[in-house]
């Protein structure tokens, strides 16, 4: 019976520790054969040389008592080859009818699998956060429920707290006051969604200063498809938050000067074109056309500058009326139908009504068109789609122009960036389309772009109907 069990079990005879009995799975814990029954066990297993085994089985032979530990490393020959084993081991006392010992159970259970992929998992570990460590952000890492189990040593250099202090949502003491609630906000989201997490904030560090940085976090899934932990990242940007902020800060100034002065520079081209009569040479007409065109251009980039000044100060106003979509488009159909070799086309629906700020929506209809009308030259037709999508409206601008990659499409509405497809430079500063990003989430609707190199792009956004 005993041969068959599944635990490792054997029997050694008087102090000598001849094995007298040992079941199939104690051979292959030893990794020797039957030919070792009747041996002592030093002979047995010569590799016990030097290893506490044999000085502990003498010791509970002599004294009467069992020896229980767990998780015992051995060191055993298999096949030519030492290999450190692991196990929990008994050696039990068996007594003679006088109550001496002639003999001594032995049960070892293999832990050897286990403890060695307790070991990979632990040393993995240990590898991460030597890694972890020596990077310059801040990492963390949460629980399904975003309850915070670690973070590197960057985390501690930088804020001056311990673990006890910010486990679980104990880091929430480390926002500025301001950015509390936002930051709980998207993380909730992110909690909720599986979404990436990506916010900026300011955190305070160990001198009690708040400084800016960028939050971001991305889900870790089980075999299961389940969200078992959050890793997570907190870069210091404060540097460039102030560079950003002095740069914008020149911006609004330089902006505010200079609309006096152009507002008064269109005002007299527009004087000079209405006095210039018909004795004037056409080629100074010319010119003075060609310096209104641009005077008319240098007012719309500053104008887009005043733009991003409010809307970096929360200042960009939205006066919303009700009206009907395609009526507003027709209205301002001849500021549309400029210059060009193509034709612009209005399609869909004509009654849908919406509640926005016509000056603003006008805004963005023009900058979607304009750009079609920059970007893709050889187009003949611009479409303007309106169309019901559920319980919004969705205007779209299609042109059949040469496109744009799929790996620019991303940054379209970012601050400042530029990407041309046809590779020559076009003038601009790169905020039309982050402007027109702003005044549509600023009415609650979407806004995005698909596009394919060599057939066009259709530039659109959503409205809520009323």
């Amino acid at each position: 019976m005993i041969t068959q069990v599944p635990v490792a079990i054997g029997v050694l005879k008087n102090r000598d520790l001849i094995v007298e009995t040992a079941n199939i799975k104690l051979l292959q814990v030893w990794g020797k054969t039957k030919a070792v029954i009747g041996k002592p066990l030093a002979l047995a297993l010569p590799e016990l040389e030097g290893q506490p085994f044999l000085q502990i089985l003498d010791d509970v032979f002599t004294s009467g008592r069992a020896y229980a530990r767990p998780e015992v490393s051995a060191l055993l020959e298999h096949n030519g080859v030492l290999t450190v084993y692991y196990f929990d081991i008994l050696y039990q006392p068996i007594q003679d009818v006088q109550g001496g010992t002639n003999s001594i159970l032995v049960v070892a259970t293999d832990l050897t699998e286990q403890v060695n992929a307790r070991h990979t998992i632990e040393q993995s570990f240990l590898q991460f956060r030597q890694l972890a460590d020596s990077i310059t952000q801040m990492v963390w890492i949460t629980d399904a429920m975003g309850m915070h189990e670690y973070y590197n040593q960057r985390w501690y250099d930088f804020t001056g707290s311990d673990l006890e202090t910010t486990k679980g949502d104990g880091w929430n003491q480390m926002f500025h006051p301001d950015d509390r609630e936002r930051a709980r906000k998207r993380w909730d989201h992110s909690l909720k969604t599986g979404e990436i997490y990506e916010i900026e904030y300011r955190l305070k560090n160990h001198s009690g200063a708040y400084v800016w940085v960028l939050g971001r976090a991305a889900p870790f899934y089980d075999v299961d498809g389940k969200i078992s932990k959050w890793f997570g990242t907190c870069t210091d940007i404060h540097d460039q938050k102030l560079m950003l902020q002095q740069k914008d800060d020149f911006i609004s100034i330089a902006s505010h000067e200079l609309k006096t002065p152009l507002t008064s520079l269109k005002g007299f081209m527009q004087l000079i074109n209405r006095m210039k009569g018909d004795s004037v040479p056409a080629s100074l007409s010319g010119l003075i056309e060609r310096a209104t065109k641009s005077a008319d251009k240098i007012y719309e980039l500053v104008e887009d500058l005043l733009d991003v000044s409010k809307l970096n100060h929360g200042k960009l106003s939205i006066n919303k009326t009700s009206f009907i979509l395609s009526e507003m488009i027709d209205d301002c159909w001849d500021h549309l139908a400029i210059e060009g070799n193509y034709s612009i086309k209005i399609i869909g629906a004509n009654d849908l009504q919406v509640c926005a700020d016509a000056e603003r929506i006008y805004q963005v209809i023009t900058n979607f068109v304009s750009n079609a009308i920059k970007y893709a030259p050889n187009s003949k037709e611009i479409l303007i789609s309106i169309e019901r999508i559920d319980s919004c409206a969705k205007i779209s601008v299609i042109d059949s122009g040469p496109g744009i990659p799929q790996d620019k499409t991303p940054h379209l509405f970012d601050r400042y960036y530029r990407v041309d497809p046809t590779g020559s430079q076009k003038s601009g500063l790169g905020l039309g389309l982050y402007i027109c990003s702003e005044i549509i989430k600023k009415h609650g609707g979407q806004l995005g772009v698909e596009s394919e190199v060599g057939k066009g792009s259709n530039f659109w956004f959503t409205l809520p109907l009323i």
